[in-house]
């Protein structure tokens, strides 16, 4: 399966030699005059991911707007572990009351979130009216999805650790800094719908993929936050990977892309409990596993019934029913 590239500024998912395919040129050029042309159109950052050459980095920044220097997200998480806590401040929302860090280590700073909630329950009734009969809202899930996301070769999730603070347990995660959140954005007049940005939409694909795998009962219009190049980052999984199997509203499913189906399938019994149990129990991630197991099945009936091409993508891609013809 796809594994992350180990570096702070990950690896852009450009197709190889993409830019040489006179096709492709072609395709940026249609693409181009088409958002020029539309009145919702895209920013400029988001031409690249429709023109299908390249895919945006994915840089972590400091509280003062510089790239933070860390080589290898192996780096960022011993900066997490060990970095002195210079503030702590409670963020003000939320039920769990996170709170955020400000962290430094050798002259680097950097903002973090800490939380350190952790309950399980029956029965729990959630704001949509339905009940949950295995519930749990706790850091130790927060981090087990973390690390889940780095088996499947996922980059949407921020790195992550646990660590002790103000003599309480909890996930330390990095603060993405100047995040727009989709409750923001759908305050802005003119907006509805979701950001017209191919990239965003494929990875909001990957994102109710991820969701169903892991039970993601509170996925919401806060916790979908995108950066300023339209990099989507997942955070808030305090509620997810109880030990119920179900799969929770499949019909959310709408496609993915062929690394993450991949990674999926790929998934082995022994390094996903290697990964989780420091965090979850043996029933939890069986339910896991048994979720995965019927969502390969899923997205193999998506694809016989609707075709591969409608179903997977992969980051980069013109966009889809762009023919280029050369009679």
């Amino acid at each position: 399966s796809s594994k992350i590239k180990e570096a702070c500024m990950f690896e852009s998912k450009s197709r190889v030699g993409a830019t040489k395919n006179p096709a492709m040129v072609i395709a940026a050029m249609l693409v181009l005059f088409f958002a020029a042309s539309v009145g919702h159109a895209q920013n400029p950052e988001t031409v690249a991911d429709s023109e299908g050459s390249t895919v945006p980095d994915r840089v972590f920044y400091g509280p003062d707007g510089d790239p933070l220097p860390f080589q290898t997200v192996s780096e960022v998480e011993e900066f997490l572990s060990t970095a002195r806590i210079l503030d702590v401040t409670l963020i003000g929302e939320g039920v769990t009351k996170p709170k955020r860090l400000l962290l430094e280590a050798n002259g680097v700073r950097a903002h973090a979130k800490f939380g350190y909630h952790d309950f399980k329950g029956q029965g729990e009734k959630l704001a949509d009216g339905t009940t949950e009969m295995y519930f749990q809202d706790s850091f130790h899930a927060d981090m087990a999805a973390y690390e889940l996301s780095r088996l499947l070769g996922m980059d949407m999730v921020p790195p992550a650790v646990i660590r002790q603070v103000e003599g309480q347990d909890g996930i330390v995660q990095l603060w993405i800094e100047g995040l727009t959140s989709y409750e923001d954005w759908l305050q802005e007049p003119g907006n509805e719908g979701q950001p017209s940005s191919l990239y965003f939409q494929r990875q909001v694909k990957d994102m109710k993929t991820f969701d169903l795998l892991i039970r993601n009962i509170d996925r919401h219009s806060r916790n979908i936050n995108w950066d300023s190049d339209w990099n989507v980052w997942l955070i808030d999984h305090t509620r997810s990977l109880a030990k119920d199997a179900t799969l929770r509203k499949s019909d959310s499913f709408k496609g993915c892309s062929r690394a993450l189906f991949e990674a999926i399938q790929g998934l082995s019994k022994g390094e996903v409990e290697a990964a989780l149990s420091p965090y979850q129990a043996g029933f939890e991630i069986k339910a896991l596993l048994k979720r995965r197991d019927k969502l390969v099945k899923l997205i193999q009936g998506q694809i016989k019934k609707q075709g591969e091409d409608k179903i997977l993508f992969n980051y980069g891609d013109a966009p889809p029913g762009l023919v280029i013809s050369y009679d």
